[in-house]
C-alpha cells in the first residue's frame, strides 16, 4: 500500500469515528451515502505506551492506557487480552462510564481507541535475570537494576521482576583498586567455616551465571547453627539487601510459586530458606513433595506441562536458577538426594566473628561489586564459554575417583569444579591471585569438593530404599512388632535375633506379626511378600516417613543388588514351608543387606545387655 493510499485510509477512519469531549462518536454510513452519528462511549481512550514482556520463553504483550471522562484523566495498564475484550472500562474508570448499547459497539470503541492512538512508545520488558542476547551481536546479565555487559552498565533496558525477585540488583561493575577490595571481601566468605562447607557454596556461586545448572545445594542443620546466614552471603552477591530475613524464597510457598520463581530468576541462585516439615503426616509429606517436585524439575530441567484455555500446550517453563536450600531437615528420596550436594552444618563449626565481618560487607555492597565485575569479565567471552562449558565439565569429571559415588554426583563436582576455576582466572585477571595462589586455591578447593562428594555418598546409602527396608524391619522387629521362625514353624536358634522374647527361664515367646521364616542349615531366609510390606511400611508410619515406590519396585530394587535368588520372569519363588507350597521372596544370609541386618540386630542386643 502506497504512503498516500494509507494516509488516505485513515482519513477516512478519522470520519468513520470522532473523539469529542463527549466520548467517542461512530458516523454510521447509511444505504443513501450518508451517515447517522451513533454516540459510543461517554469517555474516551488512547493507548500512550505498548510493551511487550519477555520471560526468555514467550512474550506477553501489554498497553498503558490513558482515559478521559468528564475531563478527569485516569491511567492504567492492561494486557493484550483485556484491551481485546474491552469490558474494562467500569472496573477502571468507575460507574459513569458507559459504553452505549448496541450491536457490536464494542468492537466499534476499539477501533476507535486504536486510530486515535498515535505515536504510541514502544517497550521491551524483561521479567527474568541472568544472560540474553542483544540485537544477535552483544551478551548481557539482565538483573533488576537493569543489564551488564561487555561495555559494562548498560543504558536503556527495561526489566520489571516479581517483587521476591525485586532485590537481585547489581551495582555497576566497579574497576582498579574498588573491584580489588570488592574480591578480597569476597574471598573471606571461605573462612566463615570449614573448607568441605564453604567452598561448595562459593564454588555455586560462579557456577550459577554461567548457565543450565541442573543441579541444586541443600544445607541443613539445627536452629542457631547460622545455616541461613551462611546461605544469605552466597546470595548476596546477588544483591545487597538480600540478607537471612529476606531471602527470596520459603519452603512454606506452593508448588507452582517456587517453581515459576526458579524459572524467572535465571542464571542465578535462588535461595529457598527453612525446609523443616511440621504438623501431621499428610503435611510432612507435602513438604517433602514440594522438595522433590522442584529437585527433579531442577535436575532433569524440565517442568510440568500446562495447557492453554483452549487446550494447547504451553511453553515449559523449569527453574533456570540454581537453588540453594536451607533446613533443619533434608528432603527424603534416593534419587532425589542424587540431584543435589548436602552441606550440614554442625553446631559450632561457623566462626561467628568472621561471620559478622562478612555481614557487614555483604551489606556494603562489596559482594554484589565482586559479582558485577565478574559479570563484566564474562560477558565479551560469554558465548565461547558456552561452547566449550560442557567439554570442561566432562573433562574435569573424569578426573574424579570416587567409587560408588552416584554418577550425577561426579557432575555436580565437576561443574562446581568449573565454577571455581573460572572466578579463580577473573582474580588473576585482576591482579588478586597469582598463578601460584590460584593453584593452592584450585588444589584446596577440589579436595574440599571432594569430601563433600563422600559425605554424599554416605547419605546415598542411608537413603537407599532397599536399605530403608531392611533397617524398618529391624525397628519392627527390635520394637516387638514382628518375628521370624524356622521353616518347620519353631523358634530359631538365635532368638533374641529375630523377634523372641525371654520371659523367665527358658520361656521364649514370639512378638509381633509373622513375617518369614529361616532355613538354619543353609542360611536362607524367606519372607512374606504381603506381610513384609505391611510390616515396612508399618514402622515408616509410626516415623512420619514413607517408602517412595511401590512394593514391586522395591523388590526389583532387591534383585538388582543381588538380594533376591529369583526365577525366570518373576521376582518370588516357590517353597515348600511349614508343610505347604508358598509363594516367597528368597534372601540369602550371605549377601551385603542381609549381613547388614544380622549385624543391626547383634548391636541392639548388645545395648541390651548393657543396660
Amino acid at each position: 500500500m502506497s504512503e498516500e493510499t494509507c494516509t488516505q485510509s485513515t482519513q477516512i477512519n478519522v470520519l468513520l469515528y470522532e473523539s469529542t469531549s463527549e466520548g467517542f462518536i461512530w458516523n454510521k454510513p447509511t444505504k443513501e451515502g450518508g451517515h447517522t452519528r451513533v454516540k459510543l462511549t461517554n469517555w474516551t481512550a488512547k493507548i500512550v505506551v505498548e510493551t511487550i514482556e519477555d520471560d526468555g520463553t514467550e512474550t506477553h504483550r501489554s498497553f498503558e492506557i490513558e482515559a478521559v471522562l468528564h475531563g478527569h484523566t485516569t491511567q492504567f495498564r492492561l494486557s493484550a487480552a483485556e484491551f481485546d475484550s474491552m469490558r474494562w472500562s467500569v472496573q477502571y474508570l468507575g460507574a459513569r462510564a458507559i459504553t452505549f448499547a448496541g450491536y457490536g459497539a464494542e468492537h466499534h470503541v476499539q477501533v476507535a481507541i486504536q486510530i486515535y492512538s498515535i505515536d504510541i512508545q514502544q517497550r521491551h520488558i524483561y521479567t527474568h535475570t541472568g544472560w540474553t542476547k542483544l540485537n544477535d551481536e552483544n551478551w548481557v546479565y539482565l538483573h533488576a537494576g537493569g543489564a551488564i555487559g561487555t561495555v559494562g552498565t548498560v543504558s536503556q533496558i527495561g526489566v520489571r521482576l516479581s517483587e521476591n525477585l525485586s532485590k537481585y540488583q547489581l551495582p555497576d561493575p566497579p574497576t582498579d583498586q574498588a573491584l580489588q577490595t570488592a574480591i578480597k571481601a569476597s574471598l573471606r566468605f571461605l573462612e566463615v567455616a570449614p573448607d568441605h562447607n564453604t567452598f561448595p557454596l562459593y564454588s555455586a556461586i560462579w557456577r550459577s551465571v554461567l548457565g543450565n545448572s541442573s543441579f541444586a545445594l541443600h544445607v541443613s542443620g539445627k536452629t542457631g547453627t547460622f545455616k541461613s546466614s551462611e546461605a544469605a552471603l552466597v546470595q548476596q552477591h546477588f544483591g545487597a539487601e538480600m540478607d537471612a530475613q529476606h531471602l527470596p524464597g520459603s519452603w512454606s510457598s506452593t508448588d507452582n510459586a517456587l517453581e515459576m520463581l526458579c524459572f524467572y530468576a535465571k542464571d542465578s541462585i535462588v535461595t529457598i530458606d527453612d525446609f523443616c516439615p511440621t504438623g501431621g503426616i499428610g503435611d510432612i509429606q507435602k513438604y517433602h513433595s514440594r522438595a522433590d517436585r522442584l529437585f527433579r524439575a531442577q535436575g532433569n530441567q524440565a517442568a510440568r506441562q500446562r495447557l492453554t484455555s483452549d487446550s494447547a500446550l504451553k511453553p515449559a517453563k523449569p527453574p533456570r536458577g540454581l537453588v540453594l536450600s536451607t533446613g533443619e531437615d533434608t528432603p527424603k528420596g534416593h534419587s532425589l538426594r542424587a540431584r543435589m550436594i548436602e552441606i550440614e552444618v554442625e553446631p559450632k563449626s561457623v566462626n561467628k566473628s568472621h561471620l559478622t565481618a562478612c555481614q557487614h560487607d555483604a551489606a556494603a555492597g562489596l559482594y554484589s561489586q565482586t559479582l558485577a565485575g565478574f559479570l563484566h569479565w564474562v560477558a565479551p567471552q560469554y558465548e565461547q564459554i558456552q561452547q566449550g562449558l560442557n567439554q570442561e565439565i566432562t573433562s574435569l569429571r573424569e578426573t574424579v575417583n570416587l567409587a560408588g559415588v552416584h554418577p550425577r554426583t561426579l557432575d555436580i563436582l565437576a561443574n562446581l569444579g568449573v565454577g571455581i576455576r573460572y572466578f579463580s582466572s577473573f582474580a588473576k585477571s585482576k591482579g588478586i591471585l597469582t598463578q601460584e595462589q590460584v593453584n593452592a586455591l584450585w588444589e584446596r578447593a577440589w579436595k574440599a569438593l571432594l569430601q563433600a562428594g563422600r559425605v554424599q555418598q554416605s547419605t546415598q546409602v542411608d537413603m537407599d530404599p532397599v536399605q530403608q527396608v531392611f533397617e524398618y524391619i529391624d525397628l519392627a522387629i527390635a520394637s516387638g512388632q514382628a518375628h521370624l521362625v524356622t521353616i518347620d514353624g519353631t523358634a530359631p536358634q538365635d532368638k533374641h535375633e529375630w523377634g523372641w522374647r525371654e520371659f523367665g527361664k527358658d520361656n521364649w515367646q514370639s512378638q509381633g506379626i509373622k513375617f518369614g521364616w529361616i532355613d538354619e542349615k543353609k542360611k536362607y531366609i524367606y519372607l512374606d511378600p504381603t506381610k513384609i510390606f505391611s510390616v515396612v511400611h508399618q514402622q515408616a508410619s509410626k516415623q512420619r516417613e514413607t517408602i517412595p515406590f511401590t512394593d514391586r519396585t522395591i523388590k526389583k530394587r532387591m534383585k538388582d543388588e543381588k538380594c533376591l535368588k529369583t526365577t525366570t520372569g518373576r521376582l518370588t519363588v516357590k517353597r515348600t514351608i511349614e508343610g505347604r507350597r508358598r509363594e516367597v521372596l528368597f534372601l540369602t544370609k550371605l549377601t551385603p543387606l542381609c549381613t547388614k541386618l544380622r549385624q543391626l540386630c547383634q548391636l541392639r542386643q548388645g545395648n541390651q545387655n548393657k543396660e
